[in-house]
């Protein structure tokens, strides 16, 4: 059974003599193009072990893997008219006899041969510096950490850096001050992630303005003589409290109360014949209020890098210790081999040797380090003479992963760079989009591209000039896009009920009125005959609920659905 022939911008992005930067829509057909492309370039001759392929993820290493010896099999077990049905299909012309009887033999040839090589970044820099561990500066014997060392090497790193927190003057003073702002957890995570490479610098006030303080102190003062006589119980409250504001029993942040309701928003009202006074105060203590929260936050900042770069150094003796590296390091090492090591020129002569084909998947989730190893690549490939050649696919727009360093806008200066004919005269690199969906029907794929409609957000999503377009190919198929309103809170009663688990949210919760109406609306659309999307009736089998993460949420919005007979796998 042969699948369906390629649409002409697929077979041309599969094209083996082109260099190409691929921006492919959700549900393009990515991934078939990259296993023809691979395929294509082994019938031109290439050899296995010449094709280099980058995926983000081992899962999708191992998926391209298997799509890839199922359409070699498949070669293999046609018989000659559906062999050049196949070629033809895929190549866009008649194959040759030559091209017939090397289809022949790539199944044997991938099974017996290394190559093609389709693994992640990381195990592309695991497999070089295998090759090169001096070159690279490994430390001798060192080896790749599991998780369980990891871990380890972890609780190791804390303990010392709370001990020496401990050996610092007024260290354990901050160390509670961090844990009851922050939570013992939280805290961890922060200094955590607040290393060096990590942190960024917090543009802050340094200090709080004092003549503004000096001022506000003055109009407070002013103020509460005015007051000091008024009968209201809330000008009262206020005036024994800001009384003792005065007299240096409280700090600034003790009157938020007075100013602030316990939302954060501006009191709307004092008392009727005094508010044009007390929303001057207001002003005032709310432009102070913000400097001294920026300029207590900047130096929390400050002090949570320092202690980042301590736990960093710590973690980072640990390992050496036992003679591991991390995942991070197989970059870091990699990268260095490549940038900055004396042997650099003979590493790249030798990659230069053995990579012939470069291919790169999901683009917009690749890191800024590891942009780095490929331009190196690139660089090399694109200096080479003609028969080498770069594949580049990814889409802006499904960059989900900036938590885990993802560098979507590399992804638009990469391209740009190489493709730039002044700094790359003989590049054969070409912009080609695959715009046409498989998978979503007309008002989603509609919804989508009006989202980037604004020429500036297209920019940032295509690079200069591009635009955020989607072709329909699924014809007529139902669908719909709705933009629930937010919930709004209802009036909390006077206390949850003392069983409740603390994780759950309150009864109250916005995040319970949501499931509940998303659970109430869903009923309705099971029992309809002719459900809002469009189609023949709703199975609760053909309904996704998808959530960022595991969580209270989504145990509300199985518990709502429990209680509307709405069966769920939640």
């Amino acid at each position: 059974m042969t699948l369906p022939a390629p649409l002409p911008a697929q077979r041309n992005a599969a094209d083996p003599h082109k260099s190409f930067f691929v921006m492919a829509n959700a549900g393009s057909g990515k991934t078939t193009v990259l296993v023809d492309r691979i395929v294509r370039l082994m019938l031109q001759g290439s050899e296995p072990s010449t094709i280099q392929c980058l995926t983000y993820t081992k899962a999708a290493a191992v998926e391209m893997i298997e799509r890839l010896r199922q359409r070699l099999r498949v070669l293999v077990m046609f018989d000659d008219d559906l062999l050049i049905k196949e070629l033809a299909r895929l190549t866009g012309s008649p194959p040759t006899d030559d091209m017939i009887i090397r289809a022949r033999q790539l199944f044997s040839n991938v099974l017996e041969q290394p190559g093609p090589y389709i693994e992640t970044i990381h195990g592309f820099a695991q497999r070089l510096l295998a090759l090169f561990p001096e070159e690279a500066g490994l430390p001798a014997g060192s080896r790749l950490a599991n998780e369980n060392e990891l871990r380890d090497i972890n609780m190791r790193a804390d303990q010392q850096l709370f001990q020496h927190i401990k050996n610092m003057k007024g260290g354990e003073e901050a160390c509670a001050y961090f844990e009851a702002r922050h939570g013992a957890s939280t805290l961890f995570t922060l200094i955590r992630h607040l290393q060096p490479k990590n942190a960024a610098e917090m543009p802050t006030a340094a200090s709080v303005d004092e003549m503004q303080r000096i001022n506000f102190d003055q109009k407070l003062q002013d103020f509460l003589e005015a007051i000091k006589d008024h009968k209201g119980k809330k000008t009262q409250q206020f005036f024994q409290v800001g009384q003792d504001y005065c007299c240096n029993k409280y700090p600034l942040s003790h009157l938020t109360r007075l100013f602030l309701t316990k939302a954060g928003q501006p009191l709307k009202s004092l008392a009727k014949d005094i508010d044009n006074d007390f929303f001057a105060l207001q002003d005032l203590f709310m432009s102070l209020l913000s400097q001294e929260v920026l300029a207590q936050l900047g130096k929390e900042h400050a002090d949570l890098k320092r202690l980042g770069a301590l736990r960093q150094l710590l973690w980072e003796k640990e390992k050496e210790k036992q003679s591991v590296i991390d995942f991070d390091d197989l970059i870091h090492y990699a990268q260095h081999l490549l940038g900055q090591a004396s042997d650099k020129d003979f590493v790249r002569w030798v990659l230069d040797g053995k990579i012939n084909h470069l291919m790169l998947d999901e683009a917009q989730d690749t890191s800024l380090p590891a942009w780095n190893i490929i331009s190196i690549l690139m660089e090399d490939i694109f200096h080479a003479p003609e028969g080498k050649t770069v594949f580049v696919v990814g889409d802006v727009k499904q960059s989900i992963y900036g938590f885990q360093g993802a560098s979507p806008e590399s992804f638009i200066d990469v391209r740009n760079h190489f493709i730039d004919r002044k700094i790359y005269p003989y590049s054969s690199a070409q912009n080609q989009a695959l715009p046409v969906s498989f998978r979503s029907s007309k008002p989603i794929l509609e919804f989508v591209d009006a989202l980037f409609q604004d020429p500036a957000t297209a920019e940032k999503i295509a690079g200069l000039g591009g635009d955020v377009h989607h072709e329909l190919f699924m014809g007529d198929a139902p669908g719909r896009v709705d933009l629930w309103p937010l919930p709004s809170l209802q009036q909390p009663p006077e206390s949850d009920p003392w069983s409740d688990p603390v994780n759950r949210y309150a009864r109250i919760s916005p995040a319970v009125i949501l499931c509940q109406e998303l659970a109430e609306w869903l009923s309705g659309q099971l029992s309809a005959e002719h459900p809002e999307c469009g189609g023949p009736q709703l199975r609760p089998k053909d309904v996704f609920i998808l959530f960022r993460k595991r969580g209270a949420l989504l145990r509300e919005m199985t518990r709502a659905l429990h209680a509307k007979n709405i069966p769920c796998s939640g």
